[in-house]
């Protein structure tokens, strides 16, 4: 069987043969590329992605790779789409399965599908949901802060009103997708519920998804962690909503002066230097603010960039897990505290309902209630019990919904069904 794998970045096997840097290490998309060659020899995996350079093809781990021109991250463009019809007419894959929903390539390949009557063949695998991000996106801001600008928003001409405006556009791509489609991969009741709003004759396929290696080993130890810290895995733009943790943290360090927050990118503390003002957003400076107004310079710190490696070590330290997004889908930050037993508060949000329930593996708070997030923090930061049986209940949670073996299996289950599909329908024709 072969599968073409269209995804929306340049994976890091395939930085490393071409001589060229990743911005990740993987993913779960490695994961799941390591659960399905565990699994079986079959499929055969044609891995293709947006790269702006010269064309990039070759083979690496026995997988077949080849990039395609994106001019725009926004709009349809005709190379864009000659290039993914040239691929997908050379290859000719039984199976097309379109990782994200939101890119111009996206819908380039569902319309050549749908034009040469091989839409059967197509498999969208639902990533967040930008359509429904794009309403989200200020999470809470203050109106004065979404229209203001830096340099660097200026230049760019993104400001946290026009990045919501991107978004979007970006939704108006996903929709298309999704209502051309028919089948759709997902993993939560939310983006189950959500895609057959936008069309209720998707066939929804579920199959969860399989986290980076490195989260298999390990475990949470009280004993082992840096007592009354807290980790947040993103804070670089609206819809993370770090600017909530800020108000819950400066709760917090009243009744814990040694309390510490963890987060990563660049350091905004730092961004008074002049050689730093092309580089800040408005968000960056706002966080700033927060953060001096709130007296918490001496309480948090940001990490910089960090591998999965790194990550897996700072979240085995860390007292509890934040995870304040105004909307996810499935956090893999929030998939990856709760396998290695971190214990999490998150914000009640998309489908992370489906991860967490309340009061037995984690706490849940509603999105903009600081006070709350504060106060179930402050909970776990006082009862080592509670820390604890989170922590025990977590791993054990999601033990079977991480498992590289069953997801990989599930995942070639749902192909076999759909070349079967598509197989009868190519011979009714």
């Amino acid at each position: 069987m072969k599968v073409l794998w269209i995804v929306n970045s340049l994976l890091p096997d395939i930085a490393r043969v071409c001589g060229l840097k990743s911005d990740n290490d993987g993913g779960w998309l490695t994961g799941m590329l390591h659960g399905l060659n565990s699994f079986c020899n079959e499929p055969e995996i044609i891995i293709c992605f947006p790269f702006s350079g010269k064309r990039l093809q070759g083979q690496v781990n026995n997988l077949k790779f080849i990039s395609f021109a994106e001019k725009s991250n926004y709009k349809e463009n005709k190379k864009t789409k000659q290039e993914i019809a040239d691929i997908l007419e050379n290859e000719d894959p039984e199976i097309i399965h379109i990782f994200g929903t939101e890119f111009p390539h996206a819908l380039a390949a569902v319309k050549w599908a749908e034009e040469n009557g091989k839409l059967d063949r197509v498999l969208i695998n639902i990533q967040g949901l930008i359509s429904k991000c794009s309403e989200c996106y200020y999470a809470g801001l203050p109106f004065s802060v979404v229209h203001r600008f830096t340099l660097r928003d200026f230049i760019k001409r993104g400001n946290i009103y026009r990045q919501r405006k991107k978004f979007a556009k970006r939704g108006k791509l996903e929709i298309a997708v999704l209502k051309t489609a028919k089948h759709v991969s997902g993993r939560t009741d939310w983006d189950k519920v959500c895609v057959l709003d936008i069309n209720d004759k998707i066939h929804y396929h579920k199959c969860n998804e399989t986290l980076r290696d490195v989260f298999y080993s390990g475990q949470w130890e009280k004993n082992n962690i840096e007592p009354y810290s807290v980790f947040v895995t993103q804070c670089g733009y609206p819809l993370k909503a770090f600017h909530m943790v800020l108000k819950a943290f400066r709760e917090l360090v009243k009744k814990y002066p040694d309390a510490h927050l963890y987060t990563t990118g660049k350091d905004l503390t730092s961004l008074n230097v002049i050689k730093n003002t092309k580089h800040r957003t408005y968000y960056d400076v706002y966080l700033k603010k927060l953060i001096y107004k709130y007296n918490l310079k001496e309480h948090v710190t940001f990490l910089g960039s960090l591998n999965g490696e790194e990550i897996k070590e700072r979240l085995l330290k860390s007292h509890v897990f934040v995870l304040p997004s105004s909307l996810e889908n499935s956090s893999n930050s929030l998939g990856e505290a709760l396998l290695l037993g971190v214990p999490c508060v998150a914000s009640d949000v998309g489908g992370v309902r489906t991860f967490i329930k309340h009061g037995e593996n984690g706490l849940i708070y509603s999105f903009d209630e600081t006070q709350t997030l504060a106060n179930y923090i402050d909970e776990i930061f006082s009862d080592d019990s509670l820390a604890e049986n989170l922590s025990v209940n977590a791993r054990q949670s999601v033990k079977t919904i991480f498992d590289a073996g069953i997801n990989a299996k599930t995942l070639f289950a749902i192909y076999r069904e759909i070349a079967g599909s598509s197989g009868e329908n190519d011979n009714e024709k």
